[in-house]
């Protein structure tokens, strides 16, 4: 199988849970970066899960970002994601954050 470098862009994080990545059905990813970007004029937290089925896991639990500020969450880490596996992000106002979330598919 192939492996591919893609980037998803999310505008929009709010108060609902929002799937900002998810491994395609049958294959394996690796997140390789994971920025986001506060667009309020407040310092506000976000929250990054992952959700494998049943199961949740906190990547970054109410990670305050300055106002105007971005920051890149993986830091040189990596994430490996099995099929379907999600990242969901959250905060506590409407419209407060974007983010991209770039990843190699494909992976064995």
């Amino acid at each position: 199988m192939a492996t591919n470098f893609t980037s998803v862009i999310t505008e929009t994080i709010g108060e609902e849970e929002v799937v900002i990545y998810q491994s395609p059905a049958g294959i394996k990813s690796i997140v390789i970066g994971c920025s986001v970007a506060n667009k309020t004029t407040a310092a506000l937290p976000i929250t990054i899960k992952i959700k494998r089925g049943n199961t949740t896991g906190y990547y970054v639990k109410n990670k305050k970002i300055n106002t105007g500020d971005n920051d890149e969450l993986m830091k040189g880490n990596k994430i490996v994601l099995l099929s379907g596996d999600q990242l969901v992000a959250s905060s506590v106002e409407l419209d407060s954050f974007s983010a991209l979330v770039s990843a190699l598919t494909g992976v064995t």
